[in-house]
C-alpha cells in the first residue's frame, strides 16, 4: 500500500468512526481513545512528510528542510528566501530557483529513544 493509499484508508477510517465524537464519549474505554489518538498522530506524520512544490508553498525563512533539485538530488539544508524567492542554502553554498521541491525535517529522536 502506498503512503498516499495509507493517508486515504486512515482518513476514511477515521470518518466513519467519527473519531471527533469519539474522543468526547464517555463510553470509551482508555484503550480505545489512546488508540484513536495514535491513529491521529501517525496520519498527521504521514502527511508532514510529503514534497512540497515550491510552485505551491515555500518554507518559513530561515526553516531547515530537505530539498530537491534535478541535477544533485536531496540535500538538507536551510530557506534562505524571504518567502517570495526560492533560495535554498547548504554546506557547499546555496542555489537560487534550482529546488523543486522541498520537506520539513523529521523531528529528531528523543533521548533513549
Amino acid at each position: 500500500m502506498s503512503k498516499e493509499q495509507t493517508i486515504a484508508a486512515m482518513n476514511e477510517w477515521m470518518q466513519e468512526k467519527d473519531v471527533a465524537a469519539l474522543y468526547s464519549s464517555r463510553e470509551r474505554t482508555e484503550d480505545e481513545l489512546r488508540i484513536y489518538e495514535l491513529m491521529d498522530k501517525a496520519l498527521a506524520l504521514l502527511e508532514a512528510q510529503e514534497w512540497v512544490p515550491v510552485s505551491e508553498r515555500l518554507p518559513e525563512p530561515g526553516q531547515e528542510v530537505v530539498y530537491y533539485f534535478e541535477f544533485v538530488g536531496c540535500w538538507v539544508g536551510q530557506y534562505l528566501g524571504d518567502g517570495t524567492n526560492n533560495v535554498f542554502g547548504g554546506k557547499f553554498g546555496f542555489l537560487t530557483d534550482d529546488v523543486t521541491h522541498w520537506m520539513p525535517l523529521p523531528t529528531p529522536p528523543s533521548e533513549g529513544g
